[in-house]
C-alpha cells in the first residue's frame, strides 16, 4: 500500500480565496469536504460533495459571491456565534434560509478525526488526526488574500522618497489613474470609478489608497459577481482591518444596507460602511462639495467652481471622462479640453493664472528642481526658452508691438534648440515644455493675433508642438502636481510637489513601483491546478467501491509537493534578490568615507574597539541562560513568585466536522482554553464526512 496521505495535501486552493479540504479515510465517505472561501465559478461537482462551509470572521472570500452559491449549496454552514450571527442577517436579508448557518456550540459531539478550532483573534485552525492541517492566517499570508497584499505592497509604497504625503491633497481637485477616478478634498478622496488593479496604479502614481474615505458607487444585483464588486469588497476589509469607516454615496442603496449588516458596529470598531442615499433629488456632501445622480450622472458642486459632472459629458460646466483621461471645460464663451497625463493630481482653481506669478512659480521654480536630471541638450532648449519667454512677457507689458532684433535672435535659437532636443525617456523636462506651452498659448489669447508680437511667440509655440508630440508621457514616479485654471483663458500648469528631489530619489521611487508590481501580480496556475486535481480525486471516488483509497487516489493527493517545490524555489529566489539588494547597500556603505578621513584611520579605530566587541557575546550568552532558567522556572509552576505565563490570551473553539451523533457538550483543562465537539452532516445513516 502507498505512504499515508501528507496533511497539507488534502487542501485544494480553487481560487483567490477559496479551499476546499478533503477530509476522508476510505472511498465510501459520504460528502467528504469541507470548504472556507469561496470563488465565482466553483464547479458543480464540487458542491456536491461539501458537507460543510466553515465561515469566518474576516469573511474569506466574497460574502456576495455567498449569496448565489448558497441555493447550489446542500450542506452546512458552520461558524462562531458573532459570525454566524451576522451571516443569518445577511443571508434573511436575501430571503434565505438560516437553518443550516450553524453555531459551533449547537452542533453534537462526533469522533473528533477532524476539527475547527475558532480562536478570538478571528483565525481559525483545521485539525486532522491531531494535526493542524489548515492555518487562516498562515494561509492569508502566504496566500496573499487581497487584504495581506495590500499590507505588504503598503509596507513597500512607504519606502518610496517621492510618495504625495496628505497634506498635499489639502486642495480639491481630479486623480486620474488608469481609467479609475478620485476626487480629493481637505486630504480625503472620493472614489467616482475603481477597477481591479485600482490599488498598484494609485500606489505607483505615489497616491496612498487609504487617503479614501468615500466613495460614489451603484451596487446592483446584476453586479454582485463583478470583478469591481470584488474590489470593492476587498477594500471594504480594508477599512475593516483598519477600524475606519467607508462612506458610500449611492442612488441604489438597496444592496449595500445588506452589505453594511456583514460590517456592524462591534466595541471600539464603527459600522464599516455608512450608505447615503442620493436616489431622486437627494444629495449628499462630501467635505464642502455636494454629490448627486442625475440622469445616470455623477454631479460634483463646489463653492467657487463649475459645474462637474464624472464619468459623463456636460455640456455646461467640467466633464471628467476617466477612460479617456480627459478633462472637458465648456461655457458659453469658453470650450477647453485637457488631456493630462495619467496619475498626476490636478487642482482645479476658479479662476486665470496670476501673471505676475506664472514666471516665477512655473518656468524658474519648474527650471530649478528638473535642471539636475535634464540630458544636455535638454539644458540648452530649457535655458534659452526660460530666457525668450522672460523676455516675450517684458516686452509685452512694455506695449511695445513690434518683436526687436534681441528677441528675433533668442527666439530663432529656441527653435534651433527644440529642433536638436533630445529628451530623457519619461523625464520631467515634459513638465516645463508643457508650461512654456501653456504659457504663450495664455499670452497669445492675452495680445490677440493682431499683436506684433503673436507671431514670434506663435512660432515657439508652433516648434513646442512638434516636439511635445514625440515626448513620451513622463515616469509617474516624478513629483508633480497640475494646477487647473478655470477662468476665462484655461490653463493647465505644473509644479514640483518635492524639492530638491534627486536622481537618486527617482531610481528608488522606480524600484518600490517595480516591486509593487512584483507584489500585486498574483500567478494563478497553482489554483487551476488544484482545481483539476480537486475534480481528478471526486471524480475517482465517484466510482464507489469500499475501504482504503487506491493508489490512483492516494497519487492524486500527492502531486502538491510539486507546486510546494515550486513555491518554495519562488521565495529562494526573491529573498535571494532580497539579500543581494542589501548587499548591494552595505558595499556602499563600506566604501564611503568622510572628508578628511582615511580607510586606514577607518580600519585603525576598528581595530582598537574590536577586542572590546569580542566581551559582548559572552555577556549576551549568560543573560540568555539566566532568563531562560526563570522561564522554565515559571513554567513548571515551582517558582517563588507563582507562574504568570501559564494562561492564554486567545480564547480557542472547537468544532467536530464529524456525522455521528452523540451529547452535546464544553471540555475544559482548567486553561483559557475551551472546544465543543460537533457533527456538521445532518444526514441520517451516514457514517463519516
Amino acid at each position: 500500500m502507498s505512504e499515508p496521505i501528507v496533511p497539507e495535501s488534502r487542501i485544494f486552493r480553487i481560487g483567490r480565496e477559496c479551499y476546499v479540504v478533503y477530509l476522508g479515510k476510505e472511498r465510501d465517505d459520504f460528502r467528504p469536504f469541507l470548504r472556507i472561501g469561496n470563488a465565482r465559478d466553483i464547479p458543480d461537482e464540487v458542491h456536491e460533495v461539501l458537507s460543510t462551509t466553515v465561515v469566518t470572521d474576516d469573511h474569506v472570500g466574497n460574502p456576495l459571491i455567498e449569496i448565489l452559491l448558497a441555493p447550489k449549496f446542500q450542506g452546512r454552514y458552520l461558524g462562531d456565534t458573532g459570525v454566524v450571527a451576522t451571516i443569518r442577517r445577511f443571508f434573511k436579508s436575501f430571503d434565505l434560509p438560516t437553518d443550516d448557518v450553524t453555531d459551533y456550540r449547537k452542533v453534537k459531539d462526533g469522533e473528533r478525526r477532524h476539527m475547527v478550532w475558532f480562536y478570538s483573534s478571528g483565525n481559525i485552525h483545521l485539525r486532522y488526526d491531531e494535526r493542524v492541517i489548515f492555518d487562516l492566517d498562515k494561509r492569508e499570508k502566504e496566500d496573499r488574500h487581497f487584504v495581506r497584499l495590500y499590507e505588504e505592497a503598503k509596507s513597500e509604497f512607504l519606502r518610496n522618497p517621492l510618495r504625495y504625503i496628505r497634506q498635499d491633497f489639502s486642495g480639491q481637485g481630479v486623480v486620474l489613474s488608469h481609467g479609475n477616478g478620485f476626487w480629493y478634498e481637505a486630504g480625503e478622496l472620493l472614489s467616482f470609478a475603481a477597477h481591479p488593479g485600482f490599488v498598484a496604479k494609485l500606489m505607483g502614481d505615489g497616491v496612498d489608497p487609504d487617503f479614501i474615505t468615500a466613495s460614489a458607487y451603484n451596487l446592483t444585483s446584476d453586479q454582485m459577481d463583478s470583478r469591481d464588486a470584488a474590489v470593492f469588497i476587498g477594500f471594504v476589509k480594508r477599512m475593516r482591518q483598519r477600524k475606519k469607516q467607508l462612506r458610500v454615496i449611492s442612488s441604489h442603496p438597496e444592496l449595500l444596507r445588506k452589505l453594511k449588516l456583514l460590517f456592524p458596529e462591534r466595541g471600539e470598531i464603527p459600522a464599516t460602511l455608512d450608505v447615503t442615499d442620493v436616489s431622486g433629488k437627494r444629495k449628499a456632501t462630501f467635505r464642502d462639495s455636494i454629490v448627486s445622480r442625475k440622469d445616470d450622472k455623477w454631479l460634483l458642486h463646489r463653492a467657487g467652481l463649475p459645474e462637474m459632472a464624472f464619468g459623463s459629458e456636460m455640456e455646461n460646466g467640467l466633464s471628467i471622462d476617466f477612460v479617456k483621461r480627459r478633462i472637458s471645460f465648456n461655457t458659453e464663451t469658453v470650450q477647453a479640453v485637457f488631456a493630462p497625463p495619467a496619475g498626476f493630481p490636478i487642482d482645479f482653481i476658479g479662476h486665470n493664472p496670476p501673471e505676475t506669478q506664472m514666471m516665477d512659480k512655473y518656468v524658474a521654480y519648474t527650471l530649478t528642481n528638473v535642471k539636475d536630471h535634464l540630458s544636455n541638450s535638454e539644458v540648452q532648449a530649457v535655458t534659452v526658452l526660460e530666457r525668450y519667454l522672460k523676455m516675450l512677457r517684458d516686452d509685452i507689458n512694455a506695449k511695445k508691438t513690434s518683436v526687436s532684433p534681441l528677441l528675433k535672435q533668442i527666439g530663432g535659437n529656441a527653435r534651433d534648440a527644440l529642433r536638436h532636443c533630445s529628451p530623457n525617456q519619461g523625464g520631467p523636462s515634459w513638465f516645463f515644455f508643457s508650461n512654456v506651452t501653456a504659457i504663450l498659448g495664455f499670452l497669445k489669447k492675452r495680445i490677440g493675433a493682431e499683436h506684433g508680437l503673436y507671431k514670434s511667440a506663435d512660432h515657439i509655440s508652433s516648434s513646442l508642438d512638434i516636439l511635445m508630440a514625440k515626448l513620451p508621457s513622463p515616469d509617474p514616479v516624478l513629483p508633480f502636481w497640475g494646477d487647473l485654471y478655470l477662468g476665462d483663458v484655461p490653463c493647465l500648469l505644473w509644479r514640483a510637489s518635492k524639492r530638491g528631489f534627486v536622481p537618486a530619489d527617482i531610481v528608488s521611487a522606480r524600484d518600490t513601483n517595480q516591486n509593487i508590481i512584483d507584489i500585486t501580480n498574483l500567478d494563478e496556475s497553482p489554483w487551476k491546478e488544484d482545481r483539476e486535481r480537486l475534480l481528478r480525486l471526486i471524480i475517482s471516488l465517484g466510482q464507489g467501491g469500499q475501504g482504503p483509497l487506491t493508489d490512483e487516489q492516494l497519487a492524486i493527493l500527492s502531486q502538491p509537493e510539486k507546486n510546494t517545490e515550486k513555491a518554495e524555489e519562488k521565495d529562494q529566489k526573491k529573498t535571494e534578490s532580497t539579500e543581494q539588494r542589501k548587499l548591494r547597500t552595505q558595499e556602499i556603505s563600506a566604501g564611503s568615507v568622510s572628508p578628511g578621513e582615511s580607510r586606514t584611520d577607518k580600519n585603525s579605530a576598528a581595530g582598537k574597539s574590536g577586542s572590546r566587541r569580542r566581551i559582548w557575546p559572552w555577556i549576551l550568552l549568560l543573560l540568555l541562560l539566566f532568563f531562560g532558567g526563570a522561564l522554565f522556572w515559571d513554567l513548571s509552576g515551582n517558582a517563588p513568585w507563582g507562574s504568570v505565563l501559564s494562561s492564554k490570551s486567545d480564547r480557542a473553539v472547537a468544532a467536530d466536522t464529524e456525522n455521528q451523533s452523540g451529547n452535546t457538550g464544553v471540555e475544559s483543562n482548567g486553561s483559557v482554553n475551551s472546544d465543543t465537539s460537533a457533527a456538521v452532516n445532518s444526514e441520517s445513516g451516514s457514517s463519516k464526512t
